[in-house]
């Protein structure tokens, strides 16, 4: 199993529409984490353990964000077949992933957009395990995509 997917994201990488497509969209979200992020700030709020783990997770967001939208840049151009369950995933996780981005009051800003300000507020680590979930989310997306890349699954009626 983990061979196949291996093999679908090497094949994905090799595609220059597909890695394009999550370079640019992997660097925006990289831009839009690091323009919210003040690392001093947690620095001194979270103190250096928490801060450095929220910090190289907005990394690490960034990169499964851009793996995830060049997988299915491949899976639509090359087969023009995309399941709503397998989208539904990465676009729950990239909200999330997104909502937590940077410090706490740059966080705060974003999620009261959406209404979950005062819920970010009351947990232990400020946001951090939703930004856990929404990575758990994204690999778990991205598995889904590259275990069935080169699979249609259009049914005739």
């Amino acid at each position: 199993m983990l061979k196949i997917i291996f093999q679908n994201l090497i094949k994905v990488i090799k595609s220059k529409l597909s890695i394009t497509a999550g370079i640019i969209s992997g660097g925006i979200i990289l831009r839009i984490s690091n323009d919210f992020t003040n690392y001093d700030l947690m620095l001194g709020n979270y103190g250096p353990i928490l801060a450095n783990i929220e910090y190289y997770s907005n990394f690490l967001i960034a990169f499964l964000f851009g793996l995830l939208i060049a997988s299915t840049t491949y899976k639509i151009y090359f087969f023009g077949n995309f399941s709503k369950y397998q989208s539904g995933g990465g676009i729950i996780g990239s909200i999330a992933s997104i909502v937590t981005i940077g410090c706490p009051a740059c966080s705060i800003t974003l999620a009261s957009y959406i209404g979950i300000g005062g819920t970010i507020l009351s947990m232990p680590y400020f946001g951090l395990e939703i930004k856990a979930v929404g990575i758990l989310v994204l690999l778990i997306s991205l598995f889904f995509i590259l275990k069935d890349l080169e699979v249609c699954k259009i049914t005739k009626k």
